[in-house]
């Protein structure tokens, strides 16, 4: 392996064995600037990289494995890696996305500006399925190709890239802050940071093609996103209360957000089919939010959390085949 100083950490988490990480690492491993790269890999115990080939991580500046203890939610994890990381620049990526060629070198330059974070512009690695359509649509509309880059207000929550500075401060809370209702970013923008999508920095995103597992992940994630919206916001319970009994027009306000995303995307002969589980998941969503708003989180973070641990049992029988490792 290089010797020379790594200039971007990667953390990657699995849950059991590094065979999840296989693909994500194989598509970093092609990348032109693989010899700055730090390679921080996370997992239970030190069994779970029995199955780690020497020659897959061949090149990288330095690979190191971590045993975090059972793992529920990887955003959690991901503070092992943040903590052990030398890079000044961490990148903290899910097992199943997979950055394009081009991606490292596009976002280091991007970090020469002031940005706490840099987003990447996120495709849908998995096209075939109305139901990756409005998964991705939920989780990265403005994030990909059809964002036109720039200083935004915020980037993606997911597979973003973060200077180390501003991540240590956190210290022992950092992996509260990580996780999906921490408030992350909210935290970061609250102390003064400034976000960036990067447009040449594109990943692929393998999205949830069976239909029940997404529409109980888009419940899960909108309860879980709603919480840390007013907790975060130091909000008043009779706001809250607005919002619940303002949920019905949810779906319409936030296909008024997608519309113009949707009209322009290079995909959009494909809409027809993808409406009917759109309308669906717009609804489910709402119902989502208003248990957030009127509730908390409750478990939900944690649940859903569980759908980016292994993305395969949540596939069609077509992607599972095609993502198979």
């Amino acid at each position: 392996m290089s010797s020379d100083a790594p200039a971007l950490t990667v953390v990657l988490v699995t849950a059991d064995r590094f065979a999840t990480l296989r693909r994500t690492v194989r598509h970093l491993h092609e990348q032109d600037e693989r010899a700055r790269i730090e390679l921080l890999l996370v997992g239970p115990d030190p069994t779970s990289f029995r199955d780690l080939e020497p020659d897959a991580v061949a090149g990288f500046a330095s690979c190191h494995t971590f045993a975090g203890g059972p793992i529920r939610e990887a955003e959690r994890a991901l503070a092992i890696g943040v903590a052990a990381a030398t890079a000044p620049i961490v990148a903290l990526l899910e097992n199943h996305v997979y950055p394009e060629p081009g991606w490292a070198g596009a976002i280091l330059r991007a970090h020469q500006g002031p940005w706490a974070a840099v987003g990447s512009i996120v495709r849908n690695a998995n096209p075939a399925t109305a139901t990756s359509w409005v998964e991705h649509f939920f989780s990265y509309a403005f994030d990909d190709e059809t964002a036109p880059g720039g200083e935004v207000m915020r980037v993606s929550r997911n597979n973003s890239t973060f200077k180390r500075a501003v991540l240590t401060p956190f210290g022992d809370r950092l992996p509260n802050v990580l996780a999906r209702d921490g408030g992350l970013l909210e935290e970061l923008r609250g102390c003064g940071g400034r976000f960036y999508l990067e447009p040449q920095a594109r990943l692929q995103h393998l999205n949830t093609s069976r239909i029940w597992p997404t529409l109980t992940l888009r419940l899960l994630s909108a309860r879980a996103s709603a919480a840390t919206r007013w907790r975060t916001g130091g909000w008043s319970l009779s706001r809250r209360a607005l919002y619940v009994v303002g949920s019905p027009s949810f779906p319409l306000l936030r296909l008024r957000a997608l519309w113009p995303r949707l009209r322009i995307h290079p995909q959009r002969h494909q809409f027809p089919r993808i409406a009917p589980l759109l309308a669906v998941a717009l609804v489910i969503d709402a119902f989502g939010q208003a248990l957030g708003f009127a509730l908390g989180a409750g478990n939900s973070a944690e649940r859903a959390g569980r759908y980016d641990l292994d993305r395969h049992p949540y596939l069609c029988a077509a992607d599972s085949a095609r993502f198979a490792e």
